[in-house]
């Protein structure tokens, strides 16, 4: 049941737990601030989706801060923008997980711990989850900003699916679970690196232009009749191509020295390149751009590459 006290009573149930940055959970490591708020509102009966300090924002009412009572949010950060997320725990005093962006899960921060309301100058806002009869507020069910024009973790649904399939048919695993729906961590990664590998803005939120890239890369990768590249399958060579360090031109090309002993004997010009009709072993497979690379054991090449296939 949704109330202060339960609220207050999981806060508690936390206290010692390690920091770790984006970590929700012991088998991560610890849990970041917004990543403790998610627990134990989810603990207290509140059904939100994990998302970031600010994002929780839409959540209950606002209220004066003088009039805090146990349970309520407390927001700090600067211009506006929430960076930090606590619980008033009453008697001046408030229950967060203290950490930074450097904290892993091999070296964490100080983690949950009852601290002083004080501890912080810039609170910027006070929520409450409750009326003053004790009952819910109406904004409770989600803790997603109304109106919102974009995707992120946490969110659910039709549209999380569609873009989870089209990220697993652009080369990006979503994780055991593929396309369910659920814009998780796995999700989140997939899309990360998706961004990152399209030269896009990397910070895990699908917008209108992470969405028509996607749907770019996904029409073309169908738009060319791909091979359907599997690990631990054989493939040959169509043409002589460039071993390279990582999935993309983008990469260093290596040197014949740098192939292994086998790829040295398929690179009879000693230029760095396998020599065409050479038999392959794919060991990863990637798509970058519109573009799918496989990792053989001396390194990437390019499988398929401006609308050509050079691998078969």
């Amino acid at each position: 049941m949704a109330t202060r006290e339960n609220i207050i009573k999981n806060c508690k149930k936390y206290l010692g737990k390690p920091y770790v940055w984006g970590g929700e959970s012991m088998e991560e490591g610890g849990y970041d601030c917004s990543g403790y708020a998610y627990n134990v509102l989810r603990d207290s009966g509140f059904n939100v989706g994990r998302t970031t300090a600010d994002g929780y924002r839409s959540l209950g009412e606002k209220i004066d801060a003088a009039k805090r009572k146990p349970g309520d949010l407390l927001y700090f950060g600067r211009n506006k923008r929430a960076t930090h997320i606590a619980f008033y725990a009453g008697d001046n005093g408030m229950y967060e997980s203290i950490g930074g962006s450097s904290n892993t899960k091999s070296n964490p921060g100080k983690g949950v711990t009852y601290s002083s309301f004080y501890r912080r100058s810039d609170l910027i806002e006070v929520r409450s989850l409750f009326d003053d009869s004790g009952e819910t507020t109406g904004n409770t069910g989600t803790a997603q900003p109304v109106n919102r024009s974009w995707l992120q973790r946490g969110d659910k649904g039709e549209k999380v699916k569609d873009m989870q399939v089209m990220l697993i048919g652009a080369g990006y695993s979503c994780g055991a679970d593929g396309a369910d729906g659920d814009f998780g961590k796995n999700t989140e990664a997939a899309l990360l690196a998706f961004q990152e590998d399209n030269n896009l803005n990397a910070d895990g939120l699908y917008g209108s232009i992470s969405k028509a890239r996607l749907e770019s890369v996904y029409a073309a990768s169908a738009a060319i009749g791909k091979v359907n590249y599997k690990v631990g399958s054989t493939y040959t060579l169509q043409a002589e191509v460039k071993v390279r360090e990582g999935a993309g031109t983008a990469y260093r090309a290596k040197s014949h020295s740098e192939l292994t002993e086998d790829g040295k004997n398929h690179d009879a010009d000693g230029d760095g390149c396998l020599d065409k009709g050479t038999r392959i072993t794919c060991k990863d497979v990637k798509v970058a751009g519109e573009d799918t690379w496989i990792r053989t054991p001396s390194g990437w090449v390019a499988a398929v590459h401006g609308g050509k296939v050079y691998v078969k």
